[in-house]
């Protein structure tokens, strides 16, 4: 596997390096500012109140994975 194919996401200072090498990163909407400006996406959603579930239905939806209604 290769970093373009990593999905990354964090919220501290320590994460940078990883967030500059993964091929997609976020975090949260209530970290610091300069882990805002090495992400791809901040999400809405805040830490513990659903920021991951945006991040992997964003993922989703971008590749097309959408739940048919009838399989509910």
């Amino acid at each position: 596997m290769s970093a373009e194919e990593v999905l990354y996401m964090g919220d501290e200072l320590f994460d940078i390096p990883l967030l500059k090498k993964a091929g997609f990163s976020a975090t949260v909407p209530n970290c610091s500012e300069e882990v805002k400006e090495v992400v791809d996406y901040v999400t809405i959603k805040e830490s513990g109140k659903g920021c991951a579930r945006e991040v992997i239905d964003l993922v989703r939806y971008a590749q097309g994975i959408v739940p048919d209604k009838q399989d509910f």
